[in-house]
């Protein structure tokens, strides 16, 4: 009997160090401010947006890659206590993922940041304005730099 019970304290204590040990992203900045009062939050649902990413095309170049998400946050309509609270979590979590570009133009900061597992793009985070954005899916690291370079070249 107090095996039993000790082997059900020892997998329930483990199961919690695991949930608390799952690492925070920005990802994690839509559920926590998505609720807000005039914050406008959209989630295209995966089979959409997987319907939708065949048909899509970044100048007649088709997008290199899988889209399986994708969710939009707008915070044009909220406090500026509610912007600055985004603007300080998505800072404080960014150092989980890679930063590929900063640019600023007309005075408008953009951000994009990336979740990879080795050389496939997992996740991709944009932040521009008051607008943050996050594109799911699976795509090829050598074909989006492929297609930055035809970019740059033209």
């Amino acid at each position: 009997m107090k095996t039993k019970r000790f082997l059900t304290i020892a997998i329930l204590a483990a199961a919690a160090a695991g949930m608390s040990l799952s690492a925070a992203g920005i990802g994690d900045v839509f559920n926590e401010f998505r609720h807000h009062p005039g914050v406008e939050y959209v989630k295209i649902p995966r089979m959409l947006a997987m319907l939708g990413s065949k048909a899509c095309e970044i100048k007649g170049v088709p997008i290199p890659g899988k889209v399986t998400g994708l969710r939009v946050m707008s915070l044009d309509g909220c406090h500026d206590a509610v912007k600055a609270g985004v603007a300080g979590r998505v800072k404080e979590l960014s150092s989980a993922s890679e930063l590929l570009l900063r640019a600023t133009d007309n005075g408008e900061l953009t951000q994009i940041w990336m979740d990879a597992d080795g050389d496939t793009l997992r996740r991709l985070f944009i932040m521009s304005g008051n607008d943050l954005v996050e594109i799911s899916g699976k795509f090829s690291r050598k074909k989006i730099e492929e297609l930055i370079a035809r970019e740059m070249a033209d």
